[in-house]
């Protein structure tokens, strides 16, 4: 079974590993500032590339990490659904024909939508990424180069990541098997405890049925009896005190 400490390792090497991801969305796509020769343009580009950088960090966190709620964890996927949106008009126009920007940019939210959520967000993410990329591939004249690059990033990246999400998912569902397994162990261990009490207790009422009996039929006995009596319903009710699971 792995130990936390594993699963911390296990994490920090998944997230290395995401961080290529990362890197793709910000350095592809940057590199069209390079290739660019306006001004205003590639500011607002920039402002768009480190927008859904941002953004797929985020969301790619956020799937790694159990800490995080499925409410966080559906804001972080909205912001970058809306990046991803705003990228559009901000990005797509820069380079032109010299870069084909936006495909890069299109192949990293294709290879983001498995961390989505929901099996439809997932489908229409990654559809409308392709359709998106093909359509600015249209305007720019080059629609197969665009989609040709949007694939074949939205491939590599998930061939580079797919291995160790997988393998991280695996331990994860390990250690919840293993907390259920100490769970149920515990739970059997109190049934036990439980039985044992109440066999106790069962001899314990027995005895106190007869003594109380014979008080009942010999008074010269009944102070004998009811000391008897006392000790053995303080010892029943120390006994049930002890099998008393902890608050």
């Amino acid at each position: 079974m792995p130990h936390p400490r594993h699963l911390r390792v296990a994490r920090i090497a998944t997230l290395a590993t995401l961080s290529m991801a990362i890197l793709t969305t910000l350095v592809m796509p940057g590199a069209g500032l390079l290739r660019d020769g306006g001004t205003t343009g590639p500011a607002l580009a920039a402002i768009g590339i480190l927008a859904i950088t941002a953004a797929q960090a985020g969301v790619l966190y956020a799937a790694v990490t159990p800490q995080v709620s499925s409410r966080a964890l559906a804001r972080l996927v909205t912001v970058f659904l809306l990046a991803a949106a705003a990228s559009v008009p901000l990005v797509a126009p820069l380079a032109g024909t010299r870069w084909h920007t936006w495909a890069w940019v299109g192949g990293s939210v294709l290879a983001t939508a498995p961390f989505l959520g929901g099996r439809w967000l997932r489908i229409g993410t990654g559809c409308a990424a392709v359709a998106v990329s093909v359509a600015v591939g249209w305007w720019q004249g080059a629609p197969l180069a665009y989609a040709v690059i949007t694939l074949v990033t939205a491939l590599c990246v998930v061939a580079v990541n797919g291995l160790h999400v997988w393998l991280w998912t695996l331990l994860l569902e390990a250690e919840s098997g293993r907390t259920a397994q100490a769970r149920l162990e515990a739970a059997e261990e109190r049934l036990r405890l439980a039985r044992e009490v109440y066999d106790l207790l069962g001899r314990d009422l027995s005895v106190i049925a007869l003594k109380a009996e014979l008080a009942e039929r010999d008074p010269e006995r009944a102070v004998q009896e009811a000391a008897d009596l006392h000790r053995l319903a303080t010892a029943a009710l120390a006994r049930r005190a002890a099998a008393d699971p902890p608050a």
